[in-house]
């Protein structure tokens, strides 16, 4: 994530554009070059409002994830005001436009690109998202308030790439979804680059595709395949499609039997079945089920789980020998990549280890050695 500024000057070349339009009917505004739009809707305000675009250089924020850069290497701060008083948040969605050239994007995957805004109270980039058009070089993007936006795309580069990355090759622009461009692989320290076997596997360790790093496809190719990546401790449980038994997964892909519903329940809630995912057959030799049954679950949740005693905002990290450790801060959980929506709510105690205050290797590395 990035970082606060208190220098962000306006980008070279570029002037802020102010606009009087009616709070009624509504309006729109862009910059001189079109590399910023807003249509405000209808009814936002009585009486005229005045909208700004004013671009900033985004040299003076961070980039929103690993290897994406600014478009033109820039941001707009977007606002209006009514009667002298900004307006901060709309009913109604306002659209956002942002044109780009080819030489804007150079060196950066089109597909890629995604609005995000500046959370001031955080201090970071958090993701909108958008809509690209291809033909027309735009993404439009819908908010529900103003503040620091700006156009990002994955810029990563084949030098750049190294353990703990996911990698894919670059896509020529007019690529079909089966194309192997798209494939991505998580490049361990061993150098050797592991596949996510099923779509379940990869979102259990990303809730994107933000940090993918695009490399050339002969540098692809110097790294063998070292095999398949498994689902995430702590994420989704799985099963075979031709076996009833439900195992839990922990690190390194060890499994742990799920007896019964009664031991479901108590340590994944009353919704366990929805948590449950089904792994082909195939891909089942992938984990390590020698001890699964004889160290079955029992009153402990496994190595791996995201937990949080009931009515408790603070997060805890299941680790070894029934030691809880407290995910600190949101940064921490950024971090490790872990997701509130794994979160189990549970009154099972726990002696309570150090906390997690930054990224740590053995807790988000994917596959590999």
């Amino acid at each position: 994530s990035g970082s606060a500024t208190t220098n962000a000057q306006p980008a070279t070349g570029t002037q802020a554009v102010n606009k009087t339009v009616s709070g009624t009917n509504g309006g729109s505004v862009s910059t001189a070059d079109e590399k910023a739009g807003v249509v405000l809707p209808a009814n936002v305000a009585t009486g005229n409002v005045s909208m700004n675009i004013t671009p900033v250089a985004s040299s003076g924020y961070g980039s929103p994830t690993v290897g994406y850069t600014a478009v033109a290497s820039q941001v707009y701060n977007f606002s209006v005001t009514s009667g002298g008083s900004a307006l901060s948040t709309f009913s109604s969605p306002v659209t956002l436009t942002f044109k780009y050239t080819d030489s804007d994007i150079a060196g950066v995957d089109e597909n890629t690109l995604k609005v995000y805004y500046w959370d001031t109270t955080k201090n970071q980039w958090t993701l909108i998202g958008g809509t690209v058009d291809k033909v027309k070089n735009t993404v439009t993007a819908e908010v529900s308030h103003f503040s620091i936006y700006g156009l990002f795309g994955n810029g990563g580069t084949t030098g750049e790439a190294g353990g703990g990355d996911l990698i894919k090759m670059a896509c020529a622009k007019n690529a079909k979804i089966s194309d192997p461009c798209r494939s991505v692989y998580y490049l361990a320290s061993n150098g050797k680059r592991y596949v996510f076997p099923t779509e379940k596997t990869y979102y259990s360790w990303y809730k994107d595709f933000s940090g993918v790093k695009t490399i050339t496809t002969e540098k692809m190719y110097t790294y063998d395949i070292g095999g398949n990546a498994t689902m995430r401790p702590g994420t989704w449980m799985i099963k075979l499609t031709t076996d009833p038994k439900v195992y839990a997964v922990e690190p390194g892909g060890k499994l742990r039997w799920v007896e019964s519903e009664e031991v479901a329940k108590k340590l994944f809630g009353v919704n366990w079945l929805k948590k449950i995912v089904d792994v082909p057959d195939g891909f089942f030799v992938n984990y390590v089920a020698k001890d699964a049954v004889a160290n079955k679950l029992a009153d402990k949740h496994p190595v791996g789980t995201l937990v949080k005693a009931l009515g408790s905002a603070d997060i805890y990290y299941v680790s070894t020998d029934g030691v809880k450790r407290k995910v600190a801060n949101t940064s921490a959980l950024g971090a490790n990549n872990f997701r509130n929506e794994f979160v189990i709510e549970t009154d099972v105690s726990y002696n309570t280890g150090a906390d997690i205050t930054a990224a740590e290797i053995d807790l988000i590395k994917t596959a590999g050695k």
